[in-house]
């Protein structure tokens, strides 16, 4: 099993319903790098800083690969309920290159067959339970820059360590004082074992 990252403090919103009270997340499945890997890609955004690269970098503890995204949810158990049930393989990804999209600057990762059968069976699994979702394409990448002011003045090399995907993670996002923050809520690794 590995080391699951800090909980951060998070507001959330209250939602009346009828009787019940239900909290209202902004939740996600993802894949997280583990420390080797989280460090690769602070030198390459220390790196991108230094060829001129200026906007809101992705802060370290926020660094992820989102498989799927839900948006607004209140039972958070039930979709961990879920992804324990979904059959998948340890995988890893090949960086590909930096990409610009939209305004930010993201690590791109090659197209991995194994992983995009992961996502079509998480969201099948989401859609007969009636669990909402986003359903466009996926790409597999993670944010380096968002809301970019000023592009790279150089093409820089991506790093070759490739990226373990070994289990998946629940995420909640919210508003902080300087943009969104990521928790973990749960995980569960590809083969079995689970946490919550």
């Amino acid at each position: 099993s590995r080391k699951k990252t800090p909980e951060n403090n998070m507001h959330m919103h209250l939602q009346n319903c009828g009787e019940k009270e239900l909290w209202i997340m902004r939740l996600f499945t993802a894949v997280l790098p583990d420390d080797a890997y989280r460090q690769e890609l602070e030198n390459l955004q220390s790196a991108m800083k230094e060829n001129g690269a200026a906007g809101r970098y992705t802060e370290s503890a926020n660094l992820h690969l989102t498989l799927v995204f839900i948006g607004e949810y209140g039972n958070p158990d039930r979709i961990m309920d879920i992804l324990r049930d979904i059959p998948a393989e340890p995988v890893s990804l090949k960086p590909l290159r930096i990409e610009k999209l939209h305004d930010m600057y993201i690590l791109r990762f090659e197209d991995n067959p194994e992983l995009n059968t992961i996502v079509k069976r998480i969201r099948r699994a989401f859609a007969e339970n009636g669990i909402p979702f986003d359903g466009k394409s996926f790409l597999p990448h993670i944010t380096l820059v968002r809301k970019v002011q000023k592009d790279l003045k150089q093409y820089l090399e991506v790093p070759s360590a490739e990226l373990v995907c070994d289990s998946v993670s629940l995420m909640r996002s919210a508003q902080g004082r300087n943009g969104s923050v990521y928790t973990e809520m749960g995980y569960t690794e590809f083969g079995g074992e689970t946490e919550n």
